[in-house]
């Protein structure tokens, strides 16, 4: 990837709205999260004084007047995590190899002035602090560049007072970047999104199979409903041939768990109190010509 653009007098400008980056280029905190990825490009190719040869756009915008202070935690994070060897989100000042690459890499007079509560580390707030106070040294004020003149700037302050550096670094940090953080979530790389489409898309697809699993075995249920009803008819119409009552039907129906009240009512409307009697003679003259005008099946020999 190509980090670093150049402009006039030997100064590159890095703004991180560049289709090349490990993020997108939608928000503030995505291009800003490009810009912190360059500058570690640079720092991890042994480049030295990143910060007084280059302007950067740190908070992914630079024509709103307003700093982003999220977009500036995208790019404080890539630029900290470029640095930090042991893995603990901060530069760590007992590091010399960390302290090396932070202020001769970055070109930061001194990097402990970032350290606004004195751990010996230097988070991703504080730094952050550190960027917005160079970009404030300027007469314009803070514009979200933090411009090579004003890390020149920066650095004049912080060797003839550190502690006055220090101290304004904590209250950038305890007003403005500190509230925050709590609340700050890093942007998605290109690579997390299409990583989390591919698993949504995935969960979608088992969503969908177990819904067709499920109307599949609903339509089985149905046809079988309808095979159960079919049958259910049957026995009701041959009970009601035999002459059962149809309360006594209804009572062995329901014995069976199936529910047939509604299919009653076209049964009476066909049947006679003679109909819906067992003649009691059934059993009796089994075998034998029963000569029962009332009920046809009871006419037929046996």
């Amino acid at each position: 990837m190509t980090a670093v653009e150049n402009v006039a007098n030997n100064v590159g400008k890095i703004t991180g709205n560049t289709e090349s980056g490990s993020y997108d280029t939608d928000t503030n905190a995505e291009k800003a999260a490009n810009a912190g990825e360059q500058v570690g490009e640079l720092l991890n190719g042994g480049n030295k004084d990143v910060s007084t040869k280059n302007d950067i756009t740190y908070d992914g915008d630079s024509n709103d007047g307003e700093i982003d202070v999220d977009a500036g935690l995208a790019y404080a994070s890539e630029v900290v995590d470029s640095i930090d060897q042991n893995e603990n989100g901060a530069i760590d000042l007992n590091n010399e190899n960390e302290k090396q690459k932070a202020e001769e890499g970055l070109g930061i007079e001194d990097i402990s002035a970032a350290d606004a509560n004195a751990d010996g580390l230097v988070d991703k707030a504080e730094y952050l602090s550190l960027t917005i106070l160079q970009d404030c040294t300027s007469e314009a004020g803070p514009d979200g560049i933090a411009t090579a003149e004003e890390a020149k700037a920066l650095n004049e302050i912080i060797k003839s007072d550190a502690e006055l550096i220090k101290s304004q670094v904590r209250a950038i940090n305890t007003e403005v970047v500190s509230p925050a953080v709590a609340n700050f979530e890093m942007p998605l790389t290109k690579l997390e999104k299409a990583l989390d489409i591919a698993e949504q898309a995935e969960i979608k697809a088992e969503n969908n199979a177990k819904q067709i699993s499920q109307n599949a075995k609903t339509i089985e249920e149905l046809q079988q409903d309808k095979k159960n009803l079919g049958l259910i008819m049957q026995l009701l119409m041959l009970m009601q041939t035999l002459g059962l009552p149809l309360g006594t039907i209804e009572s062995m129906a329901e014995s069976m768990g199936i529910d047939i009240s509604e299919y009653l009512p076209m049964f009476k409307g066909q049947t006679n109190s003679a109909q819906n009697t067992m003649n009691s003679n059934l059993f009796n003259l089994f075998g034998t010509q029963v000569n029962d005008t009332t009920n046809p099946f009871l006419v037929k020999p046996y």
